[in-house]
């Protein structure tokens, strides 16, 4: 290390010089001035080594400062690096059963099927169709036939209500939603439940089936005759069925009844929620408004599906 020419004296100023041996014998006052000579040679020493350390300290900073090493930050002034998390969603089949075809169009190759309730991440999308993960490869499934599934409180709602319809259906297999109203100027999509089971369901719980059967709107529109099992023989069957594709957003309804014969569903004995619209129109105002008995459940959030669904 150089600590240039400064320090350089300082040293220098440090050094002894040794007596002349084989001098003559000085004089008393000689000796008591070579005395004090050395003394003053002992405090420049003293000084010479403190201006020497003190230069050394200087060189070190100076040299830490050319050479940029690491200056520590406090604690306080440390940021975090921010991560950015991509958003993965899924969607899930809201129909009977949906076709998983090869490429975003009806021309492409059916490679699998979703069945009502199954759930896929997805991957991209393409005008109407959704690019989905399908065991581990890419398909392609029409908006549809499926719904969203993310945090939205609708969603969550929607997907309580799927499971607890998927519940219902496991003791009671012909319990489904379908499509009434042949005769009347505004057609429904009508689920029908048994009595005791909507009874004892809570109440977040009953708000949840009423959004579930809503959410199926998009498909029944888009696939008619998935959700139309009666009257095609009949000469009305075209002009209902194209009432059906025209079907308003809240043109559905929720009842109950009895259990019927064969006990695998009920028969429609009452009618206990109706869409705004549908309420309005019916002259007999059955049930309750959906959105009077919705009020104030959207503020509780319900509870998550149960594992066993």
């Amino acid at each position: 290390m150089s600590f240039g020419p400064s320090v350089a004296r300082a040293c220098h100023a440090m050094q002894f010089r040794e007596p002349t041996r084989g001098a003559a014998p000085r004089a008393p006052g000689a000796k008591q001035a070579s005395e004090e000579a050395m003394v003053r040679r002992r405090t420049m020493v003293l000084v010479g080594a403190v201006a020497l350390l003190l230069l050394i300290g200087v060189a070190i900073s100076v040299g830490t400062k050319k050479r940029g090493l690491p200056q520590h930050p406090p604690a306080e002034e440390k940021q975090q690096p921010t991560q950015h998390h991509a958003q993965q969603y899924a969607v899930m089949i809201s129909v009977r059963e949906a076709n998983l075809r090869s490429g975003p169009g009806t021309v492409y190759s059916v490679i699998g099927r979703g069945k009502r309730n199954d759930s896929f991440v997805v991957r991209g999308r393409k005008e109407k169709w959704y690019k989905i993960d399908y065991q581990g490869r890419d398909a392609w499934v029409h908006e549809s036939a499926v719904i969203e599934k993310s945090d939205d409180p609708l969603n969550i709602f929607v997907e309580r209500g799927k499971a607890i319809f998927a519940a219902i259906v496991k003791h009671y297999p012909k319990v489904e939603a379908e499509v009434w109203g042949l005769s009347t100027p505004t057609p429904v999509v009508a689920l029908v439940i048994p009595e005791p089971e909507w009874n004892n369901l809570a109440k977040a719980d009953q708000v949840s089936l009423t959004f579930y059967v809503e959410s199926l709107l998009p498909a029944v529109r888009a696939e008619p005759d998935r959700y139309i099992d009666v009257f095609r023989d009949t000469p009305q069957y075209g002009l209902f069925r194209a009432k059906v594709a025209r079907l308003c957003d809240d043109c559905w309804i929720v009842g109950i009844g009895r259990l019927t014969f064969d006990k695998k569903a009920a028969s429609p004995d009452k009618i206990v929620v109706q869409g705004n619209s549908v309420w309005e129109k019916d002259e007999r105002k059955r049930g309750v408004k959906a959105a009077e008995f919705r009020r104030g459940s959207l503020l509780v959030r319900p509870a998550p599906p149960p594992t066993e669904f």
